[in-house]
């Protein structure tokens, strides 16, 4: 792996509509990461796609089998939910990757890639439209849980504190409030930080221009 981008943002600000954009754009020449989850897969999700959908026994029989690069709880509504990057697969390959990612997965990526092949790409969407979005979302589970878009809420605001962002490095934000203008932000940026890429695995990455 030569370059990992990771699109970070509080829920429902539209992350993983922009890292399909980006993935979509042939000329950035980007590859998935794809992370593990023991949550449940919510409407319109394809498993392998954003997360493998795992059950929490496949989850550390994975983790004993690969090991993590990095693995987080979180104590829902719905009770404990397990999200995990595997070492190997698409890491071991050159090129780069992107993904979603929380503070707390960059910072593992940080510290295991170094910060210099671990680029933030953070989104901000107004509160009132991330509730409005996260209320309606949660309104096509099954048995939706008002609480649990509180519980994330609140959550966000502590996991995406000033203090959180500063440890991550994250210094620019991206508005996202017309997604292709946010979209072509990004894709500014990723040309930008490869730009300077040393070669590795004796080839260089560089997007098309």
């Amino acid at each position: 792996m030569d370059m990992l981008f990771c699109v970070c943002g509080k829920s429902c600000t539209g992350k993983d509509t922009l890292c399909e954009l980006l993935l979509a754009d042939e000329a950035l020449r980007l590859h998935r990461l794809t992370l593990h989850t023991t949550r449940p897969i919510r409407a319109g999700e394809a498993d392998g796609k954003a997360y493998h959908f795992v059950t929490a026994e496949q989850m550390e029989d994975l983790g004993r089998e690969r090991g993590f690069v990095e693995r987080r709880e979180y104590l829902t509504v719905h009770g404990a939910w397990v999200y995990a990057t595997l070492r190997g697969g698409a890491l071991d390959e050159p090129g780069a990757l992107i993904c979603v990612a929380t503070p707390a997965a960059l910072r593992s990526y940080i510290r295991t890639f170094g910060g210099a092949r671990v680029c933030p790409l953070y989104v901000e969407t107004p509160d009132k439209e991330r509730l409005l979005r996260a209320v309606e979302r949660e309104s096509r589970a099954d048995a939706p849980s008002y609480g649990e878009v509180c519980r994330r809420y609140l959550a966000d605001e502590a996991d995406f504190s000033p203090q959180a962002l500063a440890d991550c490095g994250i210094k620019k934000r991206y508005l996202h409030a017309d997604t292709d203008v946010c979209a072509r932000e990004m894709r500014e940026a990723i040309r930008a930080t490869v730009a300077s890429l040393r070669p590795r695995h004796g080839r260089s990455y560089r997007p098309e221009t």
